[in-house]
């Protein structure tokens, strides 16, 4: 991503309030439909939270509503290395999990009719048979997985090296998130809270849309 998640999900939410997509209002809100996702503290659970060597920067959480509801949790990871001439090099994991509710018009769309193969700066793989799309650039690399068919996982890498991604996947509790059973599936609610935690500084907010 170009930009942080943080920005992406407000701009969302600001156009949600702008009134473009009203929660349970408008001509489609009877298309859409989708499950509702988990709350922000299961989502964490899947999470890893200590690595040794590696300090825990960033842990925030959302549950929001744009075209859908969806539940999303972060955790950003650095470590700092000395570099070539002894000067101190930074490295850095991000971790982006987020409960799509099964929404097609979510993250899901991105794995349709998925076919695995390589391209010049993209490929497209099963890990442990999971879908993956994997893009590099530079000294970045953005992994994307498609869980259950539910749950989108992105773990991005800046200065890490690709051979370290299948050991930051196993830190992921897939066996957790499997075990959700998907609820019924609804149309938008005529009210929808949103929230917001951030586990670094222990605050939490919430409003009803």
């Amino acid at each position: 991503m170009n930009y942080t998640f943080h920005y992406l999900w407000r701009c969302a939410l600001l156009v949600t309030l702008m009134g473009v997509s009203t929660p349970g209002s408008g001509k489609d809100k009877d298309r859409l439909k989708g499950i509702m996702p988990v709350d922000l503290e299961l989502l964490f659970s899947a999470l890893p939270e200590k690595v040794e060597g590696w300090e825990l920067t960033k842990s925030k959480g959302w549950r929001g509503h744009y075209r859908w509801v969806e539940s999303i949790v972060m955790r950003d990871f650095e470590m700092v290395v000395k570099g070539e001439k002894g000067a101190p090099v930074s490295r850095k994991v991000k971790i982006v999990l987020k409960d799509t509710g099964k929404f097609p018009e979510s993250d899901i769309q991105f794995f349709s009719n998925f076919t695995p193969g390589k391209g010049p700066s993209v490929e497209r793989l099963y890990i442990n048979s999971i879908p993956a799309i994997i893009s590099e650039r530079d000294t970045k690399l953005v992994a994307h997985f498609l869980l259950e068919e539910r749950f989108s996982l992105n773990i991005t890498f800046y200065g890490v090296p690709k051979t370290r991604l299948a050991d930051w996947f196993r830190r992921i509790d897939v066996a957790s998130l499997s075990s959700i059973q998907d609820g019924p599936i609804v149309t938008l609610p005529d009210h929808i809270v949103d929230q917001s935690i951030n586990q670094i500084t222990d605050t939490k907010s919430s409003f009803l849309l």
